[in-house]
Order: C-alpha cells, then structure tokens, then sequence
C-alpha cells in the first residue's frame, strides 16, 4: 500500500512519495551511516547482569575493597583497610558524572563511614578489656 497515492480513509488527501534513489553518478557523495539497532536482550552487556551488584564492572576496585574490607568488619584491621581504600577510591576517581562513579563514591563513603564506625568500637572494646582485664577471665 506505500505506492497508493491516496489513503483509504481519506479519498481528498493524497499522500506524498518519497523522492527516487540518486544516479549511480552521486555515488560520490558521503553517505550517513546508518545506526544498528540493539537488542535489549543482549547479554553481552556485564553492566546489566545480577553479578553485577556484587562485583561492579566499569567502577573503582579501591571502592569495592573498601565496602568489601569494611562488611568483614569481625576480623581487626580491616577497619583501617577499608578507610585507606576508600580514601583511596575518593582520591583516584575519574571526575564524570557516570553511573559508575558515582556508585564507586558511594561504596567509598559508606566503607569510609562502615570503617570508621567499627575501628571506634574496636577501640572502645580494647579500652574496656586493657582496663579490667580480670572481668572478661
């Protein structure tokens, strides 16, 4: 029906035709390219697959250790792992606005926060226990 000069419903509007392809001559001329379509069920693509939400592709790896090294938080000195490696995260980021980055700031901040948070109470066990070390015998 594209070759109909007149629409069905409409018997006065007539339908305007595409112009015809150029001469072999204009080869010459540069062309666009045409884009590809993506399928949205390529799972070539890491960034959307659940692994994801684990082990981040495209984001800081000192992020991911510092969140990483802060969730451990029950083995001493991890606490001070997952500050260094958050400040180092923060210190080492790409400044764009993709959403990479700003997830790998947050997984920094909270391993900071986390962290921090857990080496005050390490300290604060250790103080209690040096203090009256017979009550924990």
């Amino acid at each position: 029906m594209a070759d109909d000069d007149i629409r069905e419903g409409d018997p006065d509007r007539v339908r305007k035709k595409k112009a015809p392809p150029p001469d072999d001559d204009a080869d010459d001329a540069p062309r666009k390219k045409k884009k590809v379509a993506q399928d949205d069920d390529d799972d070539n693509d890491l960034g959307n697959s659940p692994l994801s939400a684990i082990v981040p592709v495209g984001g800081s790896i000192w992020a991911v250790l510092s969140l990483y090294s802060a969730l451990l938080c029950f083995i001493p000195g991890l606490s001070l792992l997952a500050i260094l490696f958050g400040v180092l995260a923060l210190v080492t980021h790409k400044h764009k606005a993709s959403y990479g980055s700003i997830t790998g700031n947050m997984r920094a901040i909270l391993g900071i926060v986390i962290g921090f948070i857990v080496l005050v109470g390490w300290g604060i066990g250790l103080f209690v226990y040096l203090s009256n070390p017979r009550a924990f015998r």
